[in-house]
């Protein structure tokens, strides 16, 4: 079992707090907490368990704002598609934000929406578990998916 958290953040922010919390709360649990950075330290790392923690969007997060970064968005799917059907390792998915709908708050759009909704779906259809922040966006996710 492990738990995969992005690369440390400043505890002074509120993200960063929460990567320590999610961190200390898997360590409670058992699970082995590894800090990540970039695809190939991200695969290497999925290697390691069959029950894998991920924050999300940390690394999964759906928006592709450029070409490269659409193809590097599918590149992820397809790490994530492969590890969850064919290796079967079980995932739970982190809800501790909704980058899409921030996005849509903050500048009134988003860069291929469609393709972002698409690729959100898929990664909480192929989690074996989803946590989320608060009763929110439970309702919230449960309407829209």
């Amino acid at each position: 079992m492990i738990c995969i958290l992005p690369p440390q953040w400043p505890t002074r922010s509120a993200t960063g707090r929460l990567v320590a919390d999610v961190g200390r709360f898997c360590k409670e649990l058992g699970f082995e907490v590894a800090n990540v950075r970039g695809l190939r330290n991200f695969v290497v790392a999925l290697l390691r368990g069959r029950v894998v923690v991920v924050l999300y969007p940390g690394f999964l997060c759906p928006i592709a704002t450029s070409f490269l970064g659409l193809l590097y968005k599918l590149l992820h799917l397809f790490v994530f598609l492969v590890f969850a059907v064919m290796f079967r390792i079980r995932f739970i998915l982190y809800v501790y934000d909704l980058p899409i709908e921030q996005r849509l708050a903050a500048w009134g759009w988003v860069p291929r929406v469609g393709l972002s909704r698409f690729f959100e779906r898929l990664f909480f259809r192929f989690a074996s578990a989803l946590l989320v922040f608060n009763r929110l966006n439970v309702v919230y996710l449960s309407k829209i998916y």
